[in-house]
């Protein structure tokens, strides 16, 4: 089958030129080609009788000819004058040189004459040889003829090349997810396995002091991920349409991820318990992407045939190219039956590629370039590839869409070690910039302010062991004595300690007395004692008038383990 192509140039400002299934635009009334008599203007071109006499159409080889490739050319370009505003709109009549069904022609439109402002319309009727067009305006026109047999195979190829990359392992240049605090959450006793085809990114860490895991679709079509014994922190923004629809999908046993989406997950585990999560490709996966899979495949066909779009490869696909298939999806979703068809989460893909990919809905969400488009995603091979691919693709995937993230939670790691007098404590402890090595409870260690301070752990004061972040391993609390070298002017400080999986220390918290009061030396801890998640600490701290050998006021205060610090509560 062939089309022609007729490309129009009108020479007008603002507006757009429009295509619609009746083949007139804004403004344009169509005219009986069968009863309406026409005069001949030159150059094959005739013009209705309502048209001004003045009308002319001469032949000018100086405008850049249209871009359109896989086209060829029925004439030079021919402008028609006077340019600008007709009082009417008036028929133009272009002599074909074969014959062609009214479905087989379009009309490329240039509205100013500038060398990149071919657009494409719609014919109002084709018959008897003749090809009609309604217009108010005036300018350059030049007939183009392709084949509409080579553009639908055009699609088929397109179409079979982006399920060959399918069946492979077609992926999405989604970036790696990062989470904090996975040392801390890994020293609990927390893990994680993946088993399967690795469908996603992920990572492991702590959030709001609870374990959490973080996952990216990087695949190139949506995959559902079932997450029954989580909980939801964080679920993809609805930045597009798309997303929107994913998610009403999703719930607090599973969210749809579109590529590039990230979903964040939190869970609390006992010792010795786990969970997991999987993913697959479902019928709601299906749905979302037909829509994507089919304006791709435009896209494509668009920059191949010269009208843009942008060429999106069979293997990985970048945001930005994600971004505009997006787009053109959103706009396929605002027309009227598309979104009540992908809505179905059935496998009754006709439906889709009726509603979405209709020649109306075509040409209002592709505006011009959809002339182009029209009827080719709707014809029978097209249609009929489109259904039967997409019914097994399932199977095409062979398991590529599946993947299971375990988390376990064993005994975490070790309590602290009991005698710390020759232990590395961490930086920090008194200031220091640099971890302090305890000999025989004892360091010198330089300071954020460049002086030199002596650690020392202090055997009369208060020491204390136990959970207090509730990871399972007990914690060592110690007070440490800071005196600046050659100085008197000493405080005292409870390091937390935990244990790291290497065997080291980390420090969970260096908590100060806090009910010092002014102009008085700094307090003493006299007591620490842990229960019920809250660690009370008892200072002597002085008045004005008390030496520095005899605190006579005592005061406590009382902290509490959340979000992965330490906070005052009393």
């Amino acid at each position: 089958m062939l089309i022609i192509v007729l490309v129009v140039a009108l020479a007008v400002s603002g507006g757009l030129v429009w295509w619609f299934s009746s083949g007139t635009r804004p403004g344009a009334t169509q005219v009986d080609a069968a009863t309406g008599s026409f005069r001949d203007i030159g150059n094959g071109i005739s013009v209705s009788d309502n048209a001004p006499e003045t009308l002319k159409a001469a032949s000018d080889d100086t405008l850049v000819k249209p871009p359109f490739t896989q086209t060829q050319p029925l004439g030079g370009v021919v402008h028609i004058t006077p340019d600008g505003d007709l009082p009417q709109p008036v028929t133009l009549r272009f002599a074909l040189d074969r014959s062609a069904g009214s479905s087989d022609v379009v009309i490329a439109v240039n509205r100013t004459g500038a060398a990149d402002g071919w657009e494409l319309v719609a014919p109002a009727k084709v018959e008897g040889g003749f090809a009609y067009v309604s217009t108010n305006h005036l300018s350059w026109w030049s007939p183009l003829f392709r084949s509409f047999g080579d553009l639908t195979d055009a699609v088929l190829t397109e179409l079979r090349k982006n399920f060959d990359g399918l069946t492979g392992d077609a992926f999405a240049e989604a970036e790696k997810p990062k989470c904090a605090g996975e040392d801390e959450v890994r020293a609990q006793g927390y893990s994680i396995t993946a088993k399967g085809s690795d469908p996603l990114h992920w990572c492991l860490g702590i959030e709001a002091g609870r374990p959490t895991v973080r996952v990216v679709d990087k695949r190139r079509y949506p995959i559902m991920v079932n997450h029954n014994g989580f909980v939801v922190v964080d679920r993809p923004k609805s930045r597009i349409s798309l997303q929107a629809l994913a998610q009403l999908y999703s719930n607090d046993k599973r969210t749809v991820l579109l590529p590039f989406d990230q979903a964040t997950l939190s869970v609390q585990l006992g010792k010795g318990q786990s969970v997991s999560l999987t993913t697959e490709y479902d019928g709601v996966g299906e749905s979302l992407y037909q829509l994507e899979f089919g304006v791709t495949t435009l896209l494509n066909i668009l920059t191949r045939y010269g009208a843009g779009g942008g060429t999106i490869s069979n293997g990985a696909i970048k945001l930005s190219q994600y971004d505009d298939v997006a787009k053109y999806a959103d706009g396929l979703l605002q027309v009227s039956g598309c979104s009540e068809a992908v809505k179905q989460d059935l496998t009754n893909f006709g439906v889709i590629i009726a509603a979405c990919f209709s020649p109306d809905a075509l040409g209002t969400v592709f505006g011009w370039k959809g002339v182009l488009l029209a009827a080719v995603m709707v014809a029978g091979p097209v249609a009929n590839f489109f259904r039967s691919q997409f019914e097994s693709l399932r199977d095409l995937l062979q398991g590529r869409d599946k993947e299971t993230l375990i988390i376990n939670r064993g005994a975490g790691t070790a309590a602290v070690q009991k005698d710390l007098t020759n232990a590395t404590l961490p930086a920090g402890v008194c200031d220091s910039v640099t971890p302090v090595v305890l000999r025989s409870g004892t360091a010198t260690v330089p300071t954020k302010d460049a002086g030199r301070w002596i650690a020392e752990l202090l055997p009369q004061a208060p020491s204390l062991r136990a959970d207090v972040d509730g990871d399972g391993a007990e914690n060592a609390l110690i007070t440490v004595g800071c005196t600046p070298e050659g100085g008197n002017a000493s405080y005292a400080e409870v390091v937390v300690l935990t244990a790291t999986v290497a065997g080291g220390l980390r420090s969970l918290g260096i908590l100060l007395p806090q009910k010092a009061q002014p102009q008085t030396y700094a307090p003493a801890v006299d007591k620490l004692s842990f229960s019920d998640g809250r660690l009370t600490m008892t200072e002597l701290t002085y008045t004005p008038t008390d030496p520095h050998c005899c605190p006579t006021v005592r005061a406590t205060t009382v902290w509490s383990w959340r979000a992965g610090k330490f906070v005052v509560v009393r």
